[in-house]
């Protein structure tokens, strides 16, 4: 949305706000080269894999990294055999891990850290206000609202820990193949 001004009087203003149309598809995506390839190619399984069993343990960009290296490393191994591979940069693993494959654990995790977030607001700013003579007093809504996001708090740490808990299917071993 963005705002101009359009002078009705000469010596005054009115702001105007506008919407403008954007495109559904992000065009994004469909550059995207690992979205390209086939999601079934042992080392995209893999890179899923590790991708999956790492989340919550380290770092995301660590995390990259590490998938970075191994997909230059079975870049390597199937040049060697004079097997085509596509160029894929950190960037492009980056991206697509963080914009194009749904991790539940990541987005989980991201909704606790919101509602706690919001509990600090609700306990800083609209639980209580203090009068002129500095009596404090709480305010009901807002803590029944602040004891909602705790118990959905709850819910989601709870839930988060049963997905920590769920065992990755690792493929033992990973066997030249071309990519589709």
């Amino acid at each position: 949305m963005f705002a101009h001004t359009i002078p009705t009087n000469p010596n005054e203003e009115e702001i105007v706000e506008s919407e403008e149309t954007c495109h559904v598809v992000d065009y994004e995506e469909i550059n995207c080269p690992l979205c390209k390839l086939n999601s079934k190619d042992a080392i995209i399984m893999k890179m899923n894999t590790m991708e999956e069993s790492l989340t919550g343990k380290i770092a995301p960009v660590e995390i990259y990294k590490t998938l970075f290296g191994f997909y230059q490393h079975q870049k390597q191994e199937l040049e060697r055999q004079c097997i085509p591979c596509p160029v894929l940069s950190e960037d492009d693993i980056i991206r697509h891990y963080e914009k194009h494959k749904v991790n539940l654990k990541n987005i989980v995790a991201n909704e606790i850290f919101l509602a706690n977030e919001m509990q600090k607001h609700f306990a800083a700013e609209q639980m209580a206000t203090r009068d002129i003579n500095g009596k404090k007093t709480l305010h009901s809504k807002s803590v029944d609202q602040w004891i909602r996001i705790s118990r959905h708090k709850l819910d989601l740490v709870k839930y988060y820990q049963s997905l920590s808990k769920k065992k990755v299917n690792e493929p033992s071993s990973i066997k030249p193949m071309e990519f589709d």
